[in-house]
This record gives structure tokens, C-alpha cells and sequence, in this order.
């Protein structure tokens, strides 16, 4: 015993297990934590670099697309014929016709513009008019005399020139294009000058995607700096191979690593000039660390709070696994005279499965208990549905039977009739599915199966109703009366051979209890033949060999309805009238002699 108890304390606990379970949980989430880190990090930069590449590539559709559109201006210029007409007669206008031909020109200046501000036109001309002055946007080209680009551009054979901000002393770079006459193509009338505005050019290169880590500039192939999108580092150099920034329009994209950077350049096919886009790996790097730190972080954080909601978890369990071995040790410390009570719910993980399952296999000895009421009470209902199911065909199969035989006798407004008092029947009988009817509406039921036999047999017969409304409001089981009224018709007064008889339903008060009784003239029962034919010993006559059916279908189903073994009775106290009595057993209270009652 003692070596037991000694093993028993040398077995590791629940919680012991659960601990070493917890500190294994959190090794492997740092390890996963770390490992998610590093491809983090990897994929991350590799993502990086492909959102530059792709800003890069965009700077320089916005870039070559701009500079196609002016160049593109200074061929529609240079093919203008009224616009170098204008420009060649203007030392022939006056004020008012150097105005107008300004409002004709300007516009045509400016129809490559994508949006206002993204260059500035000057149009230098061969004149010495007062009316060109430095305010104006038509100049006097001697204006350029001490301007070494303008004699450049002058002297040159080329037709247009891209210069930087340097070349042309001014803030922005400009597209320079000598207008020439078209007579004679040596004889220069005028110099073009197309200001490109230095913020559209750092607009265009914008790259949205990288702009935390890459620096954008646009040089001319000496290095010099056009614009950048970093204006403290304008001047910006890298030493690339020569052959490597020349010659390679047709590339796409070059890159070379300069230092810590990596540099993707490209030269632009107009200007000449050379887009460089610098991803600065130590700010990306830096980036992406601070991404990381925070995803360690908050790993770190969930990893703790992990922990924490794992301490009540562990006293959860234990607290549970205790009260469910407190719980089986006192049902079986003594003997069980009754089920034991459920045990309640402990959770819904093993413990709780395990309740459960406890609670289940006493749910089961306590449904065995149940089950024969329960299954007793289910076949009463269905007997009862199959019985009432049964009346319905039998009593269609009669009128139908009526209704050919009024047909075949060409009495047509008794088919209708008949048929009418057939429709308000079933509408009647199917009473939305109830199975049970008030004493009221089975009084209309067998009401028009009357009238559907009175169109038969004439007016020979009557159907009296006295019923009071006490009784009227009881409930019966649905068709009840109209297989009485039948029996009382075919079997109490057809069969008697009168030739007049009246089928009463009243309503009395007898000995304390409700009773409704079906009575006929005909006097066709005696109590053996009542009791032969309840037991299904005999027929009410030898000539109808399915008779008694009816009144045992209907007993049948009223001794499942008031849960008694016999409800029907026959009363014979008056000889030359046949009862049959339906008893409701819920006793009428007593009056008492003032009448009130008791």
C-alpha cells in the first residue's frame, strides 16, 4: 500500500503535464515566430524591389510620353504654314493686329498640354516692334544677341534641343527649336522656347509605391542634375562603366549595385537624358526591420497573453476533473434506490464530453421509463387518424353511389344540391387539418348528409336538432355524428320498412354528466344486438354484411379520445325509439337552491 501511494506521488500530474505542454507551445510559437520573420523579411524585400522596378518603369512612360508631346509640337510648328506666315509678316502689323495674332498663336503653342503649368512658351521673332517688350510672350529674338544657347541653337543644324537648368540660367530645363521659313529653310524667322515646369517633371517622377526607400533623377549625360525628388541630393553621382550609359535605349531597365544602393537607369530617346532611379537599401532595410520588430512584437504580445488565458484553462480543468470524481464517488458510495440527477455541464472539450456522456446514459434509463406512455400515447393518436381516415371513403362511396343514381334518374337540381351539401361537407370535414371539432360544427356535418339523403328518399324523413349551447361548445373527435345519423337512417328506419321516421340529436343533462344522444323511430336495437355488434359478432341485418362498421369506427376512436375502455351507450327505456348516447365525463357542478352553483 505504502509503495503505491509512493508511485502515485511520483506520477506527473495533470497540471504538471500541462505546464511542460505550455512551455512547449510557447518554444515552438517563438521558433515559428522567428522562422515567419525571416521569410517575412526576404519576401518583403523582394517585393520592394519589384514595386521600384515597377514606379521606375512608370517614371519613364510619363517622362518619354512628355517629351514626345513637345518635340511633337515642334514639327506641327515647323508645318504650320499660317502660323510661319503670321510669324514672318509680323513686322508688317499694327498694335491691334499683333494682339489678335497673339490670341491665334498662343493656343497653338500650347495644344500638346496634357494640364495647365506643364510648360511655358517663348516665341523669339525677327522684329523690332515697341509692341514686343519682356513681358510679352513674343519677343524680339535680338533680345538672345548675349545668350550663348540661343547662338548655339541658331547657328546649329539640329531642329531641336533639350537644355538643363544650367545650360539656359534659369530654374527650369527648356526644349529650344529653331523656326525656319519654308521657302527657304536656312532663313531662321523665329526661336522657339518651351520652358518644361519643374514641378510636373518631379510629379512624373513620383514613385508611389518605393517613395519611402528610392530617390528619382533626371540628369543630363554629362551627370549634371535636372530635377529630383530629393532636392538636397541633387547632385548625385555614380560611377557606372561609360559603356554602360550609352548606348542601351533598347534596354528596359539597367541596375547596378554603388555602394549600398542599387541604381536603375535608362536614357530618355528625345533629350538624350538620363532617368536614374537610387533604392537606398539601408532605408529599406530599416523599413522592413521596424515591419519586422512590430510583427515580433505583437507575436511576443499574443504568445503572452497566450500564457495567461492558459492559467484559468489549466484551473478550469482541474476544478472540473475534481467535482466530476466527487460527483461518481457519491453515486456509488451507496446504493442507488432512484437515477441519479445530471450532473451539470462542465465545458464542452473532452471533461465536458465526458459529462455528457454521463448525463446521456442516465437521459437513456430515464427515457426507458418514458418510452411505453410515450409509445401508447403515439399509437392512440394514430389509431385515432386511421379511423377517422377510414370514415371519410366510406361515407364519400355512399354519396357518390346517390349522386349517379339522381343523375341516371335526370333529376339535375338534386345533383347540384347534393353536390353543394357535399362541398360544405368536406369543407367541413377538412377543417384546416384539424382532428377534433366543436359539438357545433359536427351538427352542420351531419346537417348536410341529411340533406344529401333527403334529395334521395324525398321528405319522409326529418332530422330534429336540439341541442343546448353548453354542449354545442364541447369537442368531439372530427366525424362523429354522421356516422350515428347514417346508422339511425339506413338501419334504424329504412330497414324497419316505415315509411316516415325522424332521426333526432338533442342534448341532455343526466345524473350530473353532459350527454348528446342520436335517437331513431325505427327501434331497430336491443341491448345482445347492441352488445353483438359493438364486439363485431354479428351484423345489424343478415342483408348488409358491412353494417355495424361505422358505430364500431366511431366507438373506437371516442374511447381513444376520452382515454376509456367504452363510451357509447344504448338507451331502450322508451320502446319505439332507438339511443344511442355519447356521455362527455367532466361532471356539471351541483346547484344549490338559490342557483348558484355549488
Amino acid at each position: 500500500m505504502h509503495q503505491r501511494n509512493t508511485a502515485s506521488r511520483r506520477r506527473p500530474s495533470i497540471f504538471t503535464k500541462f505546464v511542460a505542454a505550455v512551455l512547449l507551445l510557447i518554444a515552438v510559437l517563438m521558433l515559428g515566430i522567428a522562422v515567419s520573420g525571416v521569410r517575412f523579411f526576404r519576401a518583403s524585400y523582394e517585393e520592394s524591389k519589384s514595386a521600384a522596378q515597377n514606379d521606375f518603369a512608370n517614371c519613364y512612360d510619363n517622362l518619354n510620353k512628355f517629351e514626345e508631346r513637345v518635340v511633337h509640337l515642334c514639327s506641327l510648328l515647323q508645318s504650320d504654314e499660317m502660323l510661319l506666315t503670321q510669324v514672318e509678316s509680323i513686322d508688317q502689323l499694327s498694335a491691334s493686329q499683333y494682339q489678335l495674332a497673339t490670341q491665334q498663336l498662343l493656343p497653338k503653342m500650347y495644344r500638346m498640354s496634357d494640364s495647365a503649368g506643364e510648360y511655358f512658351c517663348r516665341l523669339y521673332v525677327n522684329s523690332s516692334l515697341d509692341v514686343l517688350d519682356a513681358t510679352s510672350r513674343i519677343l524680339p529674338l535680338e533680345t538672345l544677341e548675349d545668350e550663348a544657347w540661343a547662338q548655339e541653337t541658331i547657328s546649329g543644324w539640329g531642329n531641336w534641343r533639350f537644355l538643363s537648368p544650367g545650360e539656359i540660367g534659369a530654374k527650369d530645363p527648356a526644349l529650344v527649336f529653331p523656326i525656319r521659313s519654308l521657302r527657304d529653310y536656312t532663313d531662321l524667322i523665329a526661336l522657339l522656347r518651351i520652358d518644361l515646369d519643374r514641378e510636373a517633371l518631379i510629379e512624373m517622377l513620383a514613385a508611389p509605391r518605393s517613395q519611402e526607400y528610392v530617390t528619382c533623377y533626371l540628369q543630363t549625360e554629362d551627370g549634371s542634375t535636372v530635377v529630383s525628388t530629393d532636392p538636397e541630393a541633387e547632385n548625385y553621382l555614380f560611377d557606372a562603366p561609360e559603356e554602360t550609359l550609352r548606348g542601351f535605349e533598347a534596354v528596359n531597365m539597367n541596375s547596378i549595385q554603388f555602394g549600398d544602393d542599387i541604381v536603375y537607369y535608362r536614357s530618355l530617346p528625345n533629350s538624350g537624358w538620363r532617368l536614374v532611379m537610387v533604392l537606398d537599401n539601408r532605408a529599406l532595410q530599416d523599413t522592413l526591420k521596424q515591419n519586422l520588430m512590430m510583427i515580433t512584437f505583437s507575436g511576443s504580445a499574443l504568445t503572452l497573453l497566450g500564457v495567461l488565458c492558459a492559467l484559468p484553462i489549466l484551473f478550469s480543468v482541474v476544478s472540473r476533473i475534481r467535482r466530476f470524481y466527487r460527483y461518481v464517488q457519491s453515486c456509488s458510495g451507496t446504493a442507488l434506490q432512484a437515477v441519479p440527477p445530471r450532473l451539470e455541464p462542465l465545458g464542452s472539450d473532452e471533461i465536458g464530453q465526458l459529462v455528457e456522456a454521463h448525463n446521456a446514459l442516465l437521459d437513456r434509463i430515464r427515457q426507458m421509463v418514458r418510452d411505453r406512455e410515450l409509445q401508447e400515447e403515439e399509437l392512440r393518436r394514430l389509431e385515432i387518424s386511421v379511423l377517422q381516415e377510414q370514415i371519410n371513403p366510406h361515407f364519400l362511396y355512399n354519396t357518390l353511389e346517390a349522386t349517379v343514381w339522381m343523375a341516371k334518374l335526370n333529376q339535375p337540381e338534386k345533383v347540384e344540391s347534393t353536390v353543394r351539401n357535399l362541398t360544405r361537407f368536406y369543407r367541413l370535414c377538412l377543417s384546416k387539418g384539424s382532428d377534433v371539432l366543436p359539438v357545433e360544427k359536427e351538427l352542420e356535418i351531419a346537417g348536410h348528409y341529411f340533406a344529401i339523403q333527403s334529395m334521395r328518399y324525398g321528405d319522409r324523413f326529418r332530422l330534429e336538432i336540439d341541442v343546448p349551447e353548453e354542449i354545442r361548445a364541447l369537442e368531439l373527435p372530427k366525424i362523429t355524428l354522421q356516422p350515428l345519423v347514417e346508422n339511425a337512417l339506413m338501419h334504424g328506419i329504412l330497414e324497419s320498412g316505415k315509411q316516415e321516421g325522424t332521426v333526432r340529436i338533442f342534448g341532455r343533462i343526466r345524473n350530473r354528466r353532459r350527454e348528446l344522444c342520436v335517437a331513431d323511430s325505427g327501434g331497430h336495437f336491443t341491448s345482445e344486438v347492441w352488445e353483438a355488434v359493438m364486439r363485431g359478432e354479428t351484423a345489424l341485418t343478415s342483408s348488409s354484411s358491412g353494417s355495424g362498421y361505422g358505430l364500431r369506427n366511431v366507438e373506437r376512436r371516442l374511447c381513444l379520445f376520452f382515454e376509456t375502455s367504452r363510451v357509447m351507450e344504448l338507451d331502450c327505456s322508451d320502446p319505439g325509439e332507438t339511443r344511442i348516447v355519447i356521455p362527455f365525463f367532466s361532471k356539471v357542478p351541483e346547484q344549490t337552491p338559490d342557483g348558484s352553483t355549488a
